[in-house]
């Protein structure tokens, strides 16, 4: 149940510390309340001290259930957050499955374009120079190209050097 713990002030405040068992876990709450409609009962009422007190717990009784409806809706609102974060999750992971599958295309889409373009402007550079050529200089170009298929070919030799970490 509910504990509490009252003090006045010298200012016309009262000062509450209500001690509330939810669900097998203590809630505090330290709450200040005007008090001047308390004394304004003990005046309607009486001078005595009996009449104070009553006007204290109907007071306490109020601010009790105002924690309570507070409670309960921080409790609906978290049980709203339960069922809520399991279905963002799946959301989550799949749209990030969908995002990087159209990434992925698109990429492949621009990356197909350029090599695409680089091929024709290869082809018709090569076509331009090969137009150019005559037997002379065509017969240069097949010696040069050997010379450069020879040199790739020792400088791209498939053997590791001694010592390397990956053999």
């Amino acid at each position: 149940m509910a504990e509490y713990t009252v003090t006045i002030e010298k200012d016309v405040k009262l000062l509450m510390d209500v001690e509330i068992l939810v669900s097998g876990m203590t809630c505090y709450y330290r709450t200040k309340i005007w008090i001047s409609e308390i004394y304004d009962l003990k005046n309607l009422i009486s001078e005595s001290d009996s009449a104070l007190v009553k006007a204290i717990i109907w007071s306490l009784e109020r601010e009790n259930e105002s924690l309570k409806a507070k409670l309960e809706v921080n409790q609906d609102l978290s049980s709203t957050v339960r069922e809520i974060i399991p279905a963002l999750g799946e959301f989550k992971e799949n749209n990030i499955k969908d995002s990087l599958k159209n990434e992925r295309e698109l990429v492949c889409r621009e990356i197909s374009t350029a090599i695409e373009n680089l091929t024709s402007v290869f082809w018709r550079k090569l076509r331009l120079i090969l137009l150019g050529l005559t037997p002379k200089s065509l017969s240069n170009l097949v010696m040069s190209t050997k010379w450069i298929r020879s040199h790739q070919a020792t400088s791209y030799s498939l053997t590791r050097p001694r010592g390397c970490p990956f053999d």
